[in-house]
């Protein structure tokens, strides 16, 4: 199974996300990002199964929590 990562900076805004996901049914995982692969200090992320990405990325967007994927910043 293919898993995807979505980077959400801050430990409050991972465990906000992953509440959200899990409220929708999207299993998450709640990973800290390693500083050198994002260029940033301490940075939290949640790893998703890839199916799940686009249902997840949509709840973020629409409750307004900040994130990355691979493809860029969205808000």
């Amino acid at each position: 199974m293919q898993l995807s990562i979505i980077t959400l900076g801050s430990q409050t805004n991972a465990i906000k996300a992953q509440r959200l996901l899990r409220e929708h049914r999207i299993r998450s995982e709640l990973i800290k990002s390693d500083s050198s692969r994002t260029g940033r200090g301490c940075v939290y992320s949640l790893r998703v199964f890839a199916r799940d990405l686009p249902a997840a990325v949509l709840l973020l967007d629409e409750h307004n929590v900040p994130y990355e994927t691979g493809s860029g910043v969205r808000f």
